[in-house]
């Protein structure tokens, strides 16, 4: 469970929202962003977020795959 204040403007309890960030029942952080490509129903997890902001829509090559 956290229970953290962070200097970038935005709280995370378990179990409320602040700025549209929550921690769910899953320990994975939700947060509230409409407009994102990946949200669902207005919903994203933080670090497909991150992922996606940092890397781009794909496609991507895993490390290892056999090649097909």
């Amino acid at each position: 469970m956290l229970g953290y204040t962070s200097t970038a403007a935005w709280t995370v309890r378990f179990g409320e929202h602040f700025s549209g960030v929550h921690e769910m029942s899953t320990d994975y952080l939700e947060e509230m962003n409409p407009d994102h490509p990946m949200a669902r129903r207005g919903k994203i997890y933080v670090h497909r977020r991150v992922f996606y902001d940092n890397n781009g829509p794909g496609p991507y090559r895993c490390p290892g795959a056999v090649p097909g």
